[in-house]
């Protein structure tokens, strides 16, 4: 039985700080996987979502998806996911979907048309799903009545681009209304949340977020990026994790305590040149300026210009906090002059005159 091939957030399009390596960097990733995914002997490929970080990408990414799936699709069934980056208002503003009109083997999950029934090393295998919806009350009806209408398939795989309850906040599905559809699935594969991860609140049905093929900010610097990899014939075993040649990025949080501007310059070159092997850099330094802080450096890109992108933000210590107590008091017409004589406003005096008649008018008790 061959396998089924999960990409999913390539983010194809993002020009991350403005950056046009950056979007390099996503298109060579997305291919990557794919091209990777070819030698795992596939049987179906599955896109979870965000294949464009943007709904009107730049024309260079959407040929490259597109010229990707279609070519996929020659060979094999392909699956796709919309994603929240792909929608403004509903489907009519979002690319993806066009995927399905391209080729017959493209399958786009929608509420429209939320199954296909896929034939796969001898059996029928369901992909249900939808595009991404805001609001959990709608996401969770939708779950619901996909649920309800199965068709008839040897093995059904839940495919949605959603946040889940305990790993993105807001989310749109609670752990329980997943739970709830779970034991109807063979499998449960998720787009979204960038780190490829186990749902383990789910325990009848192996669930996964898929995980993302090059990140997309700094919070994500510690998180491997790449695709999944799952034995159709035994949907309970591990999947295969493939990593494909992402940017390399590290972020660095750095307390100096209090010196010169000189010294703070000086530790924070010793810093970069200790990285200078990575593309992506980022450095959060908190200190305490001895003298002018405007003789602390700004330039770094310019000062090493090997990075694809240099963010150094230099902050002074957060002080501790004290706590106050406040007594209530009395506002009336007299309090409200009275802050106007302190803080000079009673010299515009029309202000001040309407400041006192919206008072009288909306505020007085």
């Amino acid at each position: 039985m061959p396998n089924l091939i999960c990409i999913s957030d390539s983010h194809l399009g993002f020009r991350h700080r403005l950056k046009t390596q950056r979007l390099k960097d996503y298109a060579r990733c997305f291919t990557e996987a794919v091209e990777k995914g070819r030698l795992l002997d596939p049987g179906v490929f599955l896109f979870g979502g965000d294949l464009f970080h943007h709904v009107s990408p730049d024309p260079k990414s959407v040929a490259v998806v597109f010229k990707t799936l279609m070519t996929l699709a020659d060979e094999y069934p392909v699956v796709v996911l919309v994603g929240n980056h792909e929608i403004a208002g509903h489907l009519g503003t979002s690319l993806s979907p066009v995927a399905g009109l391209l080729h017959e083997n493209i399958h786009v999950l929608t509420t429209e048309n939320p199954h296909a029934v896929i034939a796969v090393g001898g059996e029928k295998v369901g992909f249900h799903g939808f595009q991404f919806i805001r609001g959990r009350k709608t996401a969770e009806e939708a779950l619901l009545k996909i649920t309800q209408e199965l068709p008839k398939a040897d093995k059904h795989i839940l495919a949605i681009h959603q946040a889940v309850e305990g790993y993105l906040s807001p989310f749109e599905l609670s752990a329980r209304a997943l739970q709830e559809a779970a034991s109807n699935y063979d499998l449960i594969v998720i787009g979204h949340v960038h780190k490829h991860q186990p749902i383990k609140e789910v325990d009848s049905t192996p669930s996964y977020y898929i995980g993302s093929t090059e990140r997309t900010s700094f919070s994500e610097h510690l998180n491997p990026a790449g695709f999944l990899a799952f034995d159709l014939s035994d949907l309970k075993k591990k999947p295969k994790h493939t990593p494909v040649s992402a940017a390399s990025m590290r972020s660095i949080k750095m307390k100096l305590g209090r010196l010169k501007p000189d010294e703070i310059n000086k530790k924070i070159d010793e810093a970069i040149e200790e990285n200078n092997n990575c593309s992506l850099l980022s450095i959060d330094a908190e200190a305490d300026v001895d003298g002018d802080y405007m003789s602390v450096r700004r330039n770094w890109e310019e000062t090493y210009p090997n990075f694809t992108i240099l963010d150094v933000r230099i902050t002074p210590p957060t002080k501790e906090t004290t706590e106050f107590t406040f007594e209530q008091s009395e506002i009336n017409e007299d309090t409200v002059r009275q802050y106007l004589k302190k803080t000079k406003l009673d010299a515009d005096k029309e202000l001040a005159e309407l400041t006192i008649e919206l008072y009288n008018k909306h505020a007085r008790p």
